[in-house]
């Protein structure tokens, strides 16, 4: 009997201590960059190694991951019955040139009927392309970087445009443990991105983790928002090259920012995205400062239907103007 309660003993006590180690893990390190593996302390270099490998591996369906994600059902442009389960209708379905956009809730156009989004409205403006709009709420750059790597788009007749509506919630999201279990969770390994597909979860106490997180996330801001930025942008780059090699080199690739141009940390991010090369769009670019108003954001925080319908001309304008669209 002595000895059972010698062993729980110091059974709770090797789980506090781990995660006190671990709490130590996420006030003091990049979790998602292996570079720790060198850390003179081994408890500290293992706890690093459990969170990337373990803790913070997502535990992909992949059958429901590829059903959702990369799946090819439109709803018609007159139903609205079934919004949220399937992709907006595809718009000028006869035209020999397609344009592929990705993002959240905002591209998707939560909250507005097919006729009131930005794919329709840039559908309206552009005939002659193909609108496809494979967004959905709460999705993230990593769930266009899966679609980029794993969807055969040789359907989709001479894509000339593929357009990414970023929004900054998506940073916070691409290192978010939290997020759907279909989403594509993406880490850095030797600077070069790794998709997890496994998730072993013992020790994981949710309650206990999630105070730690939200602890340590509020003491030790800068460190995610420094590792926010990183995968995202190595994700950005990463889809740039998917891009060129799934459709094409005169195929353009565009991050639309529905965001302040101003904000930090991530400003400096598509600065350097511009400087490799991508196409980044801000609202300052197109003329548009009340883009976050009340007479364009409805209840719900989501772009209305007169956001789009003002914002979409100013962008395709810009599109011409700036001699990217001929």
């Amino acid at each position: 009997m002595k000895k059972i309660k010698i062993l729980i003993i110091n059974l709770l006590l090797f789980i506090i201590l781990f995660h006190v180690a671990d709490f130590w893990a996420l006030l003091s390190s990049d979790v998602y960059d292996w570079s720790y593996n060198d850390s003179k302390v081994k408890i500290f270099r293992y706890i690093v190694k459990y969170r990337v490998h373990h803790k913070y591996s997502l535990n992909l369906n992949e059958i429901k991951l590829k059903k959702n994600l990369l799946n090819d059902v439109y709803v018609t442009q007159n139903d609205n019955s079934v919004l949220g389960k399937f992709y907006r209708p595809i718009e000028n379905v006869n035209a020999n040139k397609s344009i592929l956009i990705f993002g959240c809730s905002f591209a998707y156009g939560e909250g507005l009927y097919n006729n009131e989004t930005f794919s329709y409205n840039l559908g309206k403006l552009l005939p002659e392309y193909r609108i496809y709009n494979r967004a959905k709420g709460a999705w993230t750059t990593s769930h266009m970087l899966y679609q980029l790597e794993n969807k055969d788009f040789s359907y989709l007749p001479n894509v000339k445009y593929v357009i990414y509506l970023f929004i900054p919630s998506h940073l916070f999201r691409n290192t978010n443990s939290k997020q759907s279990k279909l989403t594509p969770y993406y880490i850095s390994k030797n600077g070069k991105l790794v998709l997890l597909k496994k998730s072993y979860k013992y020790l994981n106490f949710p309650i206990l983790n999630y105070l730690k997180e939200h602890i340590a996330q509020k003491l030790s801001e800068d460190v995610y928002k420094t590792n926010a930025v990183k995968i995202t942008k190595m994700m950005i780059e990463q889809a740039q090259k998917d891009v060129v090699n799934k459709f094409g080199k005169d195929t353009k690739f565009i991050v639309f920012r529905y965001d302040k141009s101003s904000e930090e940390p991530y400003n400096q991010m598509f600065e350097d995205l511009k400087q490799k090369g991508i196409i980044v769009i801000s609202m300052e670019d197109i003329s548009v400062c009340d883009y976050l108003s009340d007479k364009y954001i409805g209840p719900d925080g989501h772009p209305n239907a007169k956001a789009w319908k003002d914002i979409t001309p100013l962008f395709v304008q810009y599109l011409y103007d700036s001699g990217i669209e001929h």
